[in-house]
C-alpha cells in the first residue's frame, strides 16, 4: 500500500470567478434562504461544495468569499447558504 504523499503545493487557479451573492433560494414551506454562488465563468458541469452557516454568511469572522474565489478558480461550484432558525 502507498503512503499518503506530503506535497502541500495546491493547485493553480485556471478559471475565473463568477459570483452571485443574496441569490434567494425558496423552500417548500416558502422560507427564503439567503445564498452566495461562486463557479467558474465557463459552461460546464462541475463539482459542488454546499456550506451552510448558521451564524451569517456575511459576517465579519465568516472567510467565504475568500474560499468561494478559491474554489471557483479551481473548477469547483461553491455555495455558501444561511439556514431558517439561525440564532
Amino acid at each position: 500500500m502507498q503512503e499518503a504523499s506530503n506535497n502541500t503545493e495546491l493547485s493553480p487557479p485556471i478559471y475565473k470567478a463568477e459570483i452571485n451573492v443574496n441569490v434567494v433560494v425558496h423552500t417548500r414551506d416558502r422560507v427564503k434562504l439567503a445564498t452566495d454562488i461562486y463557479r467558474p465563468d465557463v459552461e460546464g458541469r462541475f463539482p459542488i461544495i454546499l456550506v451552510r452557516l448558521p451564524y451569517g454568511k456575511t459576517e465579519a469572522y465568516c472567510e467565504m468569499p475568500a474560499l468561494g474565489r478559491f474554489f471557483a478558480r479551481r473548477g469547483y461550484v461553491f455555495v455558501v447558504q444561511d439556514v431558517r432558525g439561525k440564532y
